[in-house]
């Protein structure tokens, strides 16, 4: 994201990695079971790793478009 324009403007997108960081194929991430997401900066570009296993309704809630969480909580 370019700061210092008087408008942000987007240059290039995140890389995101939704996986059970217990269960899943990335080893290292199962140190981290407990938390919601961890971010990768070792690479050119970050990576946000979501880990579908710790919280509930994570993935669906970040790929919704608002309304209504499966539990029936308000979603906005």
């Amino acid at each position: 994201m370019d700061l210092r324009a008087s408008t942000p403007e987007r240059g290039q997108e995140i890389d995101i990695v939704e996986t059970d960081f217990g269960a899943g194929k990335h080893e290292w991430l199962r140190a981290y079971r407990e938390s919601a997401w961890i971010v990768d900066t070792t690479g050119d570009m970050p990576t946000v790793y979501l880990n579908t296993g710790a919280v509930e309704g994570l993935v669906e809630l970040l790929h919704g478009r608002g309304g209504r969480h499966p539990s029936g909580r308000s979603v906005t």
